[in-house]
C-alpha cells in the first residue's frame, strides 16, 4: 500500500513524495474516500517510518516504558490496538506485531520509507 499511494504521489507531482523522511512523518493529500481506508495507509505508513518515544507498545494492552527515548518504528510508538485495518479486522493486532517483528530481525530485510522512495524515484525514470 506504501509503494502504490507513493506512485500515485509521484504521478501527481504531490511534495510529500520528497519531503516525507523515515523520521518524518508527513500523510497523503491524496483524497480518500473512506475512513476505513484513510486509516489503512496512515497505520501502512507508520510501520515504514520511524520515531524515538519513551514509551514502545507490543499490542494487546502491552507496553514497556523506557527511561529514554527508544528509536521504534512509529506504530510502536502509539497504542495500535483500535487501529481498523482494510481486510484484517480480527487479525490486525497480530499484523502490527509480526511487521515489528520483522522490523527487529536483523536477518530481515526490512524497507523503511526512504528505501520505497529510492524504488519510486527509479521507477519514473522507466519508460
Amino acid at each position: 500500500m506504501v509503494l502504490i499511494v507513493g506512485l500515485i504521489e509521484q504521478h501527481f507531482d504531490k511534495l510529500e513524495l520528497s519531503e516525507r523522511k523515515n523520521n518524518n512523518p508527513l500523510g497523503t493529500n491524496i483524497k480518500i474516500n473512506t475512513s476505513q481506508l484513510s486509516n489503512t495507509i496512515d497505520a501502512m505508513f507508520n510501520c515504514v517510518m520511524t520515531t524515538e518515544s519513551k514509551t514502545r507498545y507490543r499490542g494487546r494492552g502491552s507496553h514497556q516504558e523506557h527511561a529514554y527515548a527508544q528509536q521504534m518504528l512509529t506504530i510502536e510508538s502509539y497504542n495500535f490496538d483500535k487501529i481498523e485495518i482494510l481486510g484484517f479486522s480480527q487479525d490486525r493486532i497480530t499484523v502490527f506485531t509480526e511487521i515489528i517483528r520483522q522490523h527487529n530481525d536483523p536477518n530481515c530485510n526490512f524497507w523503511l520509507w526512504e528505501n520505497y522512495q529510492r524504488v519510486i524515484e527509479l521507477s519514473g525514470y522507466i519508460q
